[in-house]
């Protein structure tokens, strides 16, 4: 298949990613693409390097509206909002993420946009204080579903199956350093399949619990900081120890708004989903939901709490981050 030919075979992920660029609003919230002829530019040098050909053909430049072409080892600079990458990703971790995470996380994030843009719908309040949610929601959701294009796109990952080959050819082939680091990518695999184990629980129940709900983020971390101070300092989690507690107590301390519909969406996808995931007759989803339906229980959670008071919600902070505190000042004093 010919350079150009391959080229007009990924035009769609191309013209994605480049739609999927960061956005801003104005104040009338309309949404302002910022895609620019630098940032076309920026994936047309990315391409030529994948494709390994010179120049992309004229009809995919003028379609991205890009002028000029950047040609061998010219210095590109382009501005924008700083990312990271997969490059040291192996094989292994890409296939977990073409295969688990982002099919997981796309499906959660689709429906939870679904009920942001549902809430919106119903007054302009409820837009307001949607807003910024969706912004992220659908931000985060454009992004996941280009990597997710290029990573079920066989051309690129036999690609990628090549150059993580060629490099363990190379390490093969030289004893001292296959000596000293062993095998990586059989750790990677290890770890990805142990990973692949506990997924769901892991991220329902830990790195997603509460979904977009501050109320419940706010409850975990009173709780877990009333926790976390009994342990010696080393022990503790990272969100807890001496030097990153003052940044913990401030985002537990600030007055933030609260709004009961967001709180009650956030709830309702997140117990639905870990039912889903887990099964009904998953010990943690009995526990969670015991005889109530995720409406149900959501809705008793948010009428029945406290928390969105802000006066409670600093008393029970300084309450919880305390023994904290006064460990910091008696080791000050020492």
């Amino acid at each position: 298949m010919g350079a150009s030919s391959n080229f007009t075979r990924i035009v769609s992920i191309l013209t994605f990613a480049l739609s999927s660029s960061p956005r801003r609003r104005s104040a009338s919230s309309a949404v302002i693409p910022t895609t620019s002829t630098s940032l076309a530019t920026s994936w047309m040098s990315r391409l030529c390097v994948f494709m390994k050909t010179a120049s992309p053909p004229q009809h995919l430049l003028i379609l991205l509206g890009a002028k000029d072409v950047p040609k061998a080892d010219e210095l590109l600079l382009v501005p924008g909002n700083p990312a990271s990458g997969s490059r040291l990703s192996t094989i292994a971790e890409l296939e977990f993420y073409r295969d688990w995470q982002h099919p997981t996380r796309q499906l959660i994030r689709s429906e939870l946009r679904g009920r942001l843009y549902a809430y919106s719908a119903l007054s302009e309040e409820n837009h307001r204080q949607a807003a910024e949610t969706l912004y992220g929601v659908e931000n985060n959701y454009k992004s996941t579903q280009g990597q997710w294009l290029a990573l079920l796109d066989p051309i690129f990952m036999a690609e990628k199956r090549k150059e993580e080959s060629e490099l363990r050819a190379a390490i093969a082939n030289n004893a001292a350093l296959a000596k000293e680091i062993g095998d990586p990518w059989a750790d990677a695999m290890k770890a990805v399949l142990a990973y692949e184990g506990i997924y769901y629980r892991y991220d329902m129940l830990e790195s997603r619990a509460g979904s977009i709900s501050e109320l419940f983020a706010y409850a975990r971390t009173i709780v877990r900081g009333a926790e976390e101070s009994t342990k010696p300092n080393g022990d503790r989690l990272p969100e807890f120890t001496e030097s990153a507690l003052p940044l913990t107590e401030k985002a537990l301390l600030e007055p933030k708004p609260i709004y009961p519909g967001l709180e009650r969406i956030g709830l309702e996808l997140w117990l639905s989903k870990t039912r889903e995931l887990l099964a009904v007759d998953h010990p943690s989803v009995k526990t969670l939901l015991g005889k109530n339906s995720p409406e149900e229980l959501a809705e008793s959670l948010v009428a029945g709490t406290k928390l969105a008071d802000p006066e409670l919600g600093r008393l029970l902070g300084r309450a919880a981050s305390r023994p904290l505190t006064h460990s910091r000042i008696r080791s000050s004093a020492s």
